[in-house]
């Protein structure tokens, strides 16, 4: 896990924020190439329904839902990462573990057609400011961040201005 040189993993397991949904932040739901849907539904089936396939210009790649996953209409109900072991943590393995969720609380993102590294602020343990290890971080990933992202450019967001931004990737 790329970001437990700054979060440990006890401290992600024991809070667990980032892997639970509420209805407004679904837009921030892991996105899988085919090849990790494809190993993740050989492994079980069942989860087969848990993902959408979504199709972009000239490939396609997998979003996991939740929508039905809640029960009522209020809008602060929360629904978990359907890989979310309530003891144990993220049951997915390195290799298919969504980038966006080795790195989280960071974010890659679009702003003004530039992909660039912002910070989600409400990570308990990180709090509302990215701190000079979480910078120190994000410069020693940001090589991989770029690599990654030109090959899956569908992880990288919409800009949203609530997140500070830490780096540009690329130009």
């Amino acid at each position: 896990n790329m970001i437990s040189k700054v979060l440990s993993k006890d401290a992600c397991k024991n809070c667990k924020f980032c892997c639970v949904f509420v209805r407004d932040s679904l837009w921030e739901l892991p996105a899988f190439p085919k090849e990790s849907y494809e190993r993740i539904i050989a492994n079980d089936k069942t989860k087969e329904k848990y993902f959408e396939k979504i199709h972009t210009d000239d490939d396609f790649y997998y979003k996991m839902k939740l929508e039905d996953q809640y029960i009522s209409n209020n809008p602060d109900e929360t629904a978990s990462c359907i890989f979310l072991d309530e003891n144990h943590g993220c049951t997915l393995n390195d290799e298919d573990k969504p980038l966006e969720c080795k790195i989280w609380p960071l974010r890659v993102m679009d702003k003004d057609n530039n992909v660039v590294v912002a910070f989600e602020t409400i990570c308990p343990e990180l709090g509302e400011t990215p701190s000079e290890d979480i910078k120190k971080l994000v410069e020693e990933i940001k090589e991989d961040i770029r690599r990654y992202s030109s090959k899956h450019p569908f992880i990288v967001k919409p800009y949203d201005d609530r997140f500070p931004i830490i780096s540009k990737i690329d130009g």
